[in-house]
């Protein structure tokens, strides 16, 4: 399986996830946007909010491998321009909202038949009240060549 056809089982897997589903429209105020794939002349932003972009990012494998590795890109992203009250200041409810929607997120990939090995990830803020959440994952195979 190489990283398109990954980053397809994903963006399905997100799509028929009740949990996801239901947070974003209860809290964010509505679906998700799935996008497979990134297009820089359309780039998702505030527009879409709340997105989900899975983008197939490197396939590595080769003869002398004993493993093909995977890396599929995924950004999260959501607008949130509300703010918590705090005694003496404020806290911007953005960066808890984007940590449960990445929760949400990877919770939908458990049951993948290719599941991420590892990942790591950032939180950024792309523009304004806009936040995302770029998380670069690797999927490690038996190598079948």
């Amino acid at each position: 399986m190489d990283s398109y056809e990954i980053a397809k089982e994903w963006v399905a897997a997100l799509q028929d996830s009740p949990a996801l589903q239901d947070f974003c429209r209860d809290t964010l105020g509505g679906e998700p946007v799935l996008i497979l794939g990134f297009d820089p002349r359309a780039p998702h932003g505030s527009g879409d909010a709340p997105y989900i972009a899975v983008v197939p990012f490197a396939d590595r494998d080769g003869f002398e491998r004993s493993t093909a590795r995977r890396t599929v890109l995924m950004a999260i992203g959501l607008h949130c321009r509300e703010r918590d009250e705090l005694a003496n200041g404020y806290e911007v409810r953005g960066y808890g909202l984007i940590r449960r929607f990445e929760s949400l997120a990877l919770d939908a990939l458990e049951g993948c038949e290719a599941a991420p090995s590892s990942w790591e990830g950032e939180t950024s803020r792309p523009g304004k009240h806009l936040f995302e959440r770029h998380l670069i994952f690797e999927v490690v195979e038996d190598n079948t060549i």
